[in-house]
């Protein structure tokens, strides 16, 4: 448990010193260095490999039909939330440009994201509560932390987005388990993420 604590703790030591420093710690290069971090503390300092071997590619035999179910399921969930939405706080996030360029940036987001939570919470956090606990635990635990950080301004977000990023982080958690590489659930989240910014852009379109 004791490792896991040090994770906790660097988490929040590195959010603290972008906070020191003026950084957002929700832009692109906090989030890659969030990420290398975490990935050179437990692989080269704590000598965790597991945490090396889930980062590798492949890893998606008898995993295909979890893996379309957990799609779809994201997909209707995400629309189902955000089409009872009254309002579009997330419209400011999409800039006045031509639509090539928002496409193209939607896609940037959703892949660099998605490689961010799922090596956070499916990739180096799931593999490190494992070592201290058991998976089953550590599902649990890595799921809990993954949807409090969208409870209050993720998407989705409030007490229905706590319910289905929960569920969303325990089937991927479980999906790495099965694969043993978070390759299936990165592209999972990156269609997810994408379909997401899709989502914003039509109701700025009013098309939905």
């Amino acid at each position: 448990m004791f490792n896991s604590l040090e994770f906790i703790a660097l988490f929040f030591l590195l959010n603290y010193l972008f906070l020191i420093i003026g950084i957002n710690s929700n832009i692109p290069l906090t989030r890659i260095v969030t990420i290398l971090v975490f990935y050179f503390f437990l692989v080269y300092i704590k000598k965790y490999a597991p945490v090396k071997n889930i980062f590798k590619l492949g890893g998606l035999t008898n995993s295909y039909g979890l893996s379309i179910i957990l799609t779809i399921g994201s997909l209707i969930g995400l629309f189902c939330w955000f089409y009872h939405q009254t309002n579009n706080p997330w419209e400011e996030m999409i800039p006045r440009t031509s639509i090539v360029f928002l496409i193209l940036m939607g896609m940037g987001f959703a892949v660099l994201n998605s490689v961010y939570e799922e090596g956070l919470f499916r990739g180096i956090l799931l593999t490190s509560f494992t070592k201290a606990t058991n998976f089953y635990i550590a599902l649990v635990l890595q799921a809990v932390w993954f949807s409090f950080m969208h409870y209050q301004a993720g998407f989705p977000s409030g007490y229905p987005g706590l319910i289905l990023t929960f569920i969303f982080g325990v089937f991927t958690g479980i999906l790495v388990k099965r694969s043993q590489s978070i390759f299936a659930p990165v592209v999972i989240h990156a269609i997810s993420d994408f379909f997401i910014f899709i989502l914003i852009l039509s109701r700025t379109r009013g098309l939905i």
